[in-house]
């Protein structure tokens, strides 16, 4: 209780701030956690995994995962806590998008003003890529909370340092590496609180430090165990060293280039307000500020967001759920350099048309229709217990239908690296259980040689085509013989 009340002294209106950041961010992605279809590929790839997860399937033994060791248990416990329904994993979605908002806001009043701070988080909350990762199930989206609660953590630290903050700071730190490595680069601006704070000398501050590096340290290693060292690494990071370049540079540069303002406008316009403003104000009262600690925080940020922004062009290969990476640290710019709100009221009459306009798709999304609906409403007409493979896992999860848990990702990379193939498939479509297989796209259509004929000698038959490569396959009773629940 005397906690909450200094920082009831110290933050006024904290409680009601957070609470209408909070509501928001949920209103926002109601309409994608309901939603009949899914909204990025890897949405379906990892709710097939939570249904596989439900029938006891372990995570990179059964399980395939691409992502970082406690990214399928924390899918596995939003399930439960969900209730296990079909929406249910979205539920990881949508309390990543709260948490991000909350850590913002919470970093800003930490760092500037309340009015700074609340605008940073309503725009973290709002803006296009966290939105597009926080709304369907992603790995970006929970490693972006983390990462964000990490951050928060190490300005508590400096705020009032103890030994408690500077583990709780690791912890969570250790569990968005434990996401996603991508997220490395936020160590950064951690370390760099932690080695300049004026409140303790350098030996306590690099005993602090130690202490959040050992943290995070064992939350790695803790959720690296349960499946064993080898899996984790060959899945989660061998698997996308090893995989081929699918762009050039130059193209993920106009990747970034093109989707930053499609998605953030409204983020990036403010930061740069912000800045505008920030450097007239300098100029104005004609003062040396270099020294300042806001600078100094501004410096931090800066250090985060520009290597940051190089890894991401550069590294092997780019996808746009990535880019949500950078929301944090642009937000942070906004909360240190608020723009006066009257100049950013005026803007808001050019950029909320902007936003609607580019992100309407996740904000309403629309039902499936055509051969979409179609083919989800052939995989409900099987029988109970029946399985389904595809390429496109996210079909036979709208339809309530498991996939064999090691193929709940089919992705490109997979068959590039051969750990799809025809042969792989057949396996799987010998199985009773599976009892259809939708090819929706070229990469089993095309990029799986020989897979009708296989498909064909386990007793599969065409029960639809929709186009060229996509195609509907059922496998008729006796050979379809799921067993009975």
């Amino acid at each position: 209780m005397q906690a909450a009340g200094r920082r009831s002294s110290r933050w006024p209106g904290w409680r009601l701030d957070a609470s209408l950041l909070a509501l928001g961010a949920v209103l926002l992605r109601l309409p994608a956690y309901f939603s009949a279809r899914e909204l990025v590929i890897d949405e379906g790839v990892y709710s097939s995994a939570a249904l596989a997860m439900r029938d006891g399937a372990t995570p990179f033994r059964q399980v395939f995962s691409s992502q970082g060791p406690l990214h399928l248990p924390l899918i596995y416990g939003f399930d439960l806590l969900g209730g296990r329904t079909l929406d249910s994993p979205r539920l990881l979605a949508v309390a990543s998008g709260v948490v991000v908002a909350l850590a913002v806001y919470a970093t800003g009043r930490y760092v500037g003003t309340r009015a700074g701070a609340l605008l940073a988080g309503a725009l973290v909350a709002s803006t296009g890529s966290i939105l597009w990762t926080t709304a369907p199930l992603t790995g970006d989206g929970p490693a972006a909370a983390l990462t964000a609660l990490a951050v928060l953590g190490a300005f508590a630290w400096r705020d009032r340092p103890t030994r408690t903050r500077a583990a709780l700071t690791g912890i969570a730190m250790g569990a968005a590496l434990a996401v996603k490595v991508l997220v490395a680069l936020a160590a950064i601006p951690i370390g760099l609180v932690f080695l300049t704070t004026v409140a303790l000398d350098l030996r306590a501050r690099v005993r602090d430090l130690s202490i959040a590096v050992g943290a995070a340290v064992v939350v790695i290693v803790a959720s690296v165990l349960p499946w064993g060292v080898h899996r984790v690494v060959d899945q989660s990071i061998t698997y996308h060293t090893k995989g081929p370049r699918l762009e050039t540079v130059h193209q993920q540069f106009d990747k970034v280039v093109s989707t930053l303002p499609s998605r953030d406008l409204p983020l990036l316009a403010t930061v740069a307000l912000g800045a505008v403003f920030a450097l007239l104000a300098r100029r104005r009262t004609n003062r040396a500020t270099e020294t300042s600690p806001t600078n100094h925080d501004v410096a931090f940020v800066l250090a985060w967001l520009l290597p940051l922004l190089v890894v991401l062009i550069f590294e092997k290969n780019l996808w746009r759920p990535h880019l949500a990476a950078l929301a944090l640290p642009l937000a942070l710019l906004v909360a240190l350099r608020p723009p006066p709100l009257r100049w950013f009221a005026v803007a808001l009459v050019f950029l909320v048309p902007w936003w609607g306009v580019h992100l309407h798709d996740i904000l309403w999304p629309a039902a499936p229709s055509g051969p979409t609906a179609a083919v989800v409403a052939q995989l409900r007409a099987l029988p109970p217990g029946a399985w389904v493979l595809s390429d496109d896992p996210g079909l036979a999860w709208r339809a309530g239908r498991r996939v064999p848990a090691n193929l709940v990702d089919g992705s490109i990379l997979r068959i590039d690296e051969h750990l799809v193939t025809t042969a792989t498939v057949r396996r799987a479509a010998a199985n009773p259980r599976v009892c259809a297989a939708v090819v929706w796209s070229s990469r089993w259509g095309r990029d799986l040689p020989g897979l009708p004929a296989a498909l064909r000698a386990e007793g599969f038959v065409v029960r639809r085509r929709y186009a060229p490569y996509q195609v509907l396959w059922v496998k008729p009773a006796p050979r379809c013989a799921p067993p009975a629940s």
